[in-house]
C-alpha cells in the first residue's frame, strides 16, 4: 500500500473480541494542518460518524499528524492518501473535535489478522454509526449546481410555483451537472453498497454542500420519470433505494451472492479481493434477516407453503470468511467452486472466456474481468441436483454435465463428461462495443452464412 500508512501503527492495540477504532479529528482553522487522536472503543460506548469515501491514488499522499493514546502526548505522522486528506479537511470543524471512523485510519492496514477480523465489524460498525457520511470529494464539474439542484427536487425553495415534479424546469447544465456527479468514483466502488445499507441516516457531502439521503432517493425517483441520468442510477444507490422498499424474499444464500457479485460487475475495488469480500457483510445480515421472517412465517399456522425440507435448504448458509492471507486466484478459485456445488455448471455461463487476473484457472470465474464485457447472456439459475447431470435441462438449448474436481491442492483442475455434436468451422470476432446494435450482432451472422455457402459449394463439387 506504498506510503498510505507508516509501518509502526500509531493506534492502540484492540484487544477485546468487539473492539475497533474510532479517531477523534482536532478543530482546526483553514489550511492548518490536520490532527487526530485515535482511541480504542466498544460498540454503544461512544457516539460516532463513518466516513465513506474512495481512497483514490495510494501513490498521492499527504502528511497527518497523530497524538498519542498515552499520557506523554507525544505527536507520530501517517501519510493518507490525498483523498482521504481532502475528506478530513471538508470534515474538520472549527471550534471542537469530531469523532469518525475511517477505514484507512482505524485499522491497522499493516496487520492481516485485524484487516480479517475487522472486516467481520464492519456492519456493526455502520449500524452503529449516528450517520454515514459519504465524501464524494472537491468542488468541480457543476457539482455545486448539482447538488442544489438534487436538494430542490426534494424540498423546492419555490414550492408553490410549480404543482408538480414535472412542470419543473430543466436546464441543460443542470443535466449535465447532475451525470457528471453520478460519474464520480464513489458510485462505482464496491464497499459503497454496505455502507449506506447499514446507515441509520446518512449525509452527502461534495465540495461545501451537503445533500442528505432522503433527497438522493427522492432525486431516484424522480429520475425514473425524467431520464435526467440516463438508463438506472449507479447500482449502490438503486440497490440501497429499492431494499428500504421491497419486502424479505425467501431467497438461497448462495443465490444472493451471485446474484449480488452480478449486480456488482461494473463496481470497483483496489483490491481484487474485495470484489467477493465487500458483499459478505451485506449477505450474511439478508440471510440472517431472513432466517426470522421465515421462523415468524412458519410459526403461523395458516403458512403452509414453505414446507419443512424447502426450509431447511434456506437455512444452509456456506458462509465465506474474509481472508487476506489467501491470494486473488485462491479467493476466486474457492468461490467458484461454491458455486459450482450450488448451481452445477450453469454458474459458470457468466464470463468463461473473459481473463484479467493472472494464473486462474480458466475455468474459474474472474469477477475483475467480467466489469470489461456488457455482453452477459445467460439463463436463468436452479439449484444443480447430482441427479439432473443426466437429464436435459432445456432439449432445445443444452444439458448439464457431471463436473469432477481433481482431488489434490491447490484446486485447479476441473473434468466434465463431453458428447461430441459437430466440428467448429468458424468462430467470429468477440464483441467489443459499448452497447449492443443491430450492426454489431448481424454481422457475425452475415459471416457464418457466407461460411457454410462455402462449405456447400465444396461439398457439392465433390
Amino acid at each position: 500500500m506504498n506510503k498510505t500508512i507508516s509501518n509502526t501503527y500509531p493506534g492502540p492495540a484492540l484487544e477485546a473480541e468487539n473492539a475497533f477504532r474510532l479517531l477523534e479529528l482536532q478543530a482546526g482553522q483553514d489550511n492548518a494542518p490536520i490532527t487526530i487522536r485515535i482511541l480504542a472503543c466498544s460498540f454503544g460506548s461512544v457516539s460516532y460518524e463513518a466516513v465513506s469515501y474512495t481512497w483514490g491514488d495510494a501513490d498521492q499522499t499527504n502528511e497527518i499528524k497523530v497524538l498519542s493514546h498515552s499520557a506523554n502526548n507525544t505527536c507520530a505522522t501517517m501519510f493518507v492518501t490525498t483523498n482521504c486528506h481532502n475528506a478530513l479537511m471538508a470534515l474538520r470543524k472549527t471550534h471542537e473535535p469530531r469523532v469518525l471512523w475511517i477505514d484507512s485510519l482505524c485499522i491497522n492496514q499493516h496487520s492481516i489478522p485485524e484487516r480479517n477480523h475487522q472486516i467481520s465489524l464492519m456492519a456493526q460498525i455502520y449500524q452503529g454509526a449516528r450517520r454515514v457520511v459519504v465524501y464524494l470529494g472537491q468542488s468541480a464539474d457543476g457539482s455545486d449546481e448539482a447538488m442544489h439542484s438534487i436538494c430542490e427536487i426534494d424540498q423546492p425553495s419555490d414550492y408553490d410555483v410549480y404543482p408538480s415534479w414535472n412542470t419543473m424546469p430543466q436546464s441543460p447544465s443542470n443535466i449535465e451537472s447532475i451525470r457528471a456527479l453520478f460519474k464520480r468514483p464513489w458510485f462505482y466502488r464496491v464497499w459503497v453498497l454496505q455502507e449506506i445499507a447499514f446507515a441509520k441516516d446518512a449525509i452527502f457531502v461534495c465540495g461545501q454542500y451537503e445533500v442528505g439521503w432522503d433527497s438522493i432517493r427522492a432525486f431516484c425517483h424522480w429520475n425514473r420519470n425524467n431520464r435526467w441520468v440516463k438508463g438506472a442510477l449507479p447500482y449502490p444507490i438503486e440497490y440501497t433505494v429499492q431494499r428500504s422498499r421491497s419486502r424479505t424474499n425467501f431467497i438461497h444464500y448462495n443465490h444472493r451472492l451471485y446474484g449480488l457479485l452480478k449486480n456488482t460487475k461494473d463496481c470497483q475495488a483496489t483490491d481484487a479481493r474485495d470484489k467477493v469480500y465487500a458483499m459478505l457483510p451485506l449477505l450474511k445480515w439478508e440471510h440472517e434477516k431472513m432466517i426470522k421472517v421465515l421462523e415468524a412465517y412458519q410459526n403461523q399456522a395458516e403458512n403452509k407453503s414453505v414446507d419443512g425440507l424447502a426450509a431447511d435448504r434456506l437455512r444452509q448458509a456456506l458462509f465465506i470468511q474474509a481472508d487476506y492471507t489467501m491470494s486473488v486466484q485462491q479467493v476466486y478459485t474457492n468461490l467458484t467452486i461454491i458455486l459450482l456445488e450450488h448451481f452445477g455448471l450453469q454458474a459458470l455461463q457468466i464470463g468463461l472466456a473473459l481473463r484479467h487476473v493472472e494464473k486462474l484457472p480458466s475455468w474459474v470465474i474472474d469477477w475483475e474481468a467480467i466489469t470489461k464485457s456488457p455482453y452477459q447472456f445467460q439463463l436463468p439459475l436452479a439449484p444443480f441436483k447430482p441427479e439432473d447431470a443426466s437429464t436435459v435441462e432445456n432439449l432445445a438449448m443444452w444439458s448439464v454435465s457431471r463436473f469432477f474436481l481433481v482431488d489434490k491442492e491447490p484446486k485447479e483442475q476441473l473434468r466434465v463428461s463431453a458428447s461430441k455434436i459437430g466440428t467448429i468451422t468458424f468462430i467470429g470476432d468477440v464483441f467489443g462495443g459499448s452497447t449492443v446494435s443491430s450492426p454489431h450482432l448481424r454481422r457475425p451472422w452475415q459471416q457464418v452464412t457466407l461460411c457454410m455457402q462455402t462449405s456447400s459449394t465444396k461439398l457439392l463439387k465433390l
